[in-house]
C-alpha cells in the first residue's frame, strides 16, 4: 500500500463524513462516545485504504516515450 497522507485525507469533507459516521456507529455499539481521536485512528487502520481505492481517482501515469 502506498503511504496514505492522513493530514491531506482529513481535509476531504467526504473522509470527515465517513469518520463521523464511523464514530457514531462505534459509539452506539460501545454505549458511550468513543471520541474523535479513537474514531480517526480506528477508521484509518480499518477503512482508509479501501475507501481511498474506491473513492479517489488513481493518479494519472505520465506517458513514457522510447527514443530510438
Amino acid at each position: 500500500m502506498a503511504t496514505l497522507n492522513k493530514e491531506e485525507l482529513l481535509k476531504n469533507p467526504k473522509v470527515k463524513a465517513e469518520i463521523d459516521r464511523y464514530k457514531w456507529c462505534e459509539s452506539e455499539k460501545a454505549g458511550h462516545d468513543i471520541g474523535i481521536d479513537k474514531a480517526v485512528n480506528d477508521w484509518f487502520k480499518i477503512h482508509a485504504e479501501k475507501w481511498v481505492a474506491k473513492n479517489l481517482p488513481a493518479p494519472k501515469k505520465t506517458p513514457t516515450f522510447k527514443l530510438f
